[in-house]
């Protein structure tokens, strides 16, 4: 690591040249008294789009019992929904999601918060006793501190949610029309089905060739009118969502497809969260869907961020394995 205080000759040529400098710098270069080597304190997290999250800090506790934990939501002081969590036994202090397999209730309780329609409070409780009661916004700024932590490791945890304010039933003229044309009418297909199988059973001399049957069953079945047979389709997806991102330094490296080592960039040290949803959705023939999760994991990657703010005299090139994208 090169040393983080200019030789006196180079202070000597930057006093020199200062008034050029100022007249012809480039966007991104620092000016000679903000130009450092090697690491610098870290920058503020970067305020990018990241996924709304709701994270808890469980207590460890000796043993090997699984715990109990409650997540119950008011709405305007009454009851709006209830989660039921299983914490993993543990001897350290664990950090849960809270509604991370109903994606909808959560949305639904941000929403109303966002719009301001009344006050949310969330009641935590382990093992029968109260944990923590605070308003949702309480939880969420609690929340991205969590996240930010050097040890947060986020824990998968199987809950139930149960929501006490049922949502309305959307009015017919929201429904889009029924889409048509992917299997024929089952009560028309059964006729042919019947129609084969006395074909088969009772006009066809079995001894010889009975193949014409299915043929007439197959056309039959083609002269059906086409609908749509709920469910039109089952698919298993998985979504990725990032939930955190922490800078912890920038160190100034020159780029990977360059070797003057002159001038380099800041690179922020970063570490990434992510949240990894499975999710098997129903589609109906009415074009609505239902989603069910079916698991959610997390995981980190750490990487070099590249800033638009250039350096003097890098000390190593930064590996283009580890530059985030």
């Amino acid at each position: 690591m090169r040393s983080k205080s200019l030789t006196l000759g180079l202070l000597v040529l930057v006093a020199c040249s200062g008034a050029s400098w100022a007249a012809g710098a480039v966007e991104g270069l620092r000016t000679p008294a903000e130009l450092t080597f090697g690491n610098r304190p870290a920058a503020q997290a970067p305020t990018a789009p990241l996924t709304r999250t709701l994270f808890v800090r469980v207590p460890g506790k000796a043993g090997r019992a699984e715990r109990s934990l409650e997540v119950r939501v008011q709405f305007n002081g009454r009851p709006y929904l209830t989660e039921k969590i299983v914490v993993p036994a543990s001897r350290q202090d664990l950090a849960i999601e809270l509604l991370a397999r109903d994606p909808k209730a959560l949305e639904g309780i941000l929403g109303l918060a966002d719009r301001e329609v009344g006050a949310i409070t969330v009641a935590l409780h382990l093992d029968g006793k109260a944990l923590h009661e605070m308003t949702l916004q309480e939880l969420e700024r609690a929340s991205v501190r969590l996240r930010g932590e050097d040890g947060f490791r986020p824990v998968p945890a199987a809950s139930k949610v149960e929501l006490l304010i049922p949502a309305p039933p959307a009015p017919d003229f929201l429904k889009p029309a029924m889409d048509k044309g992917y299997q024929p009418d089952p009560e028309c297909e059964q006729q042919c089905h019947d129609t084969y199988v006395t074909c088969y059973y009772e006009i066809c001399d079995q001894r010889g060739d009975c193949s014409y049957c299915w043929e007439d069953y197959e056309y039959c079945a083609d002269m059906c009118p086409q609908i749509c047979v709920d469910p039109k389709s089952v698919q298993t997806f998985t979504t990725t969502q990032v939930i955190g991102v922490t800078t912890y330094w920038s160190t100034c490296y020159e780029r990977p497809w360059e070797n003057d080592f002159t001038w380099g960039r800041w690179y922020d040290y970063r570490r990434y969260d992510y949240k990894h949803t499975q999710i098997r959705r129903t589609t109906n023939c009415d074009n609505s869907y239902t989603d069910e999760v079916l698991s959610v994991s997390y995981s980190s990657d750490y990487c070099n961020y590249e800033t638009f703010s250039s350096c003097y005299q890098p000390s190593s090139k930064v590996s283009s394995w580890d530059v985030c994208f």
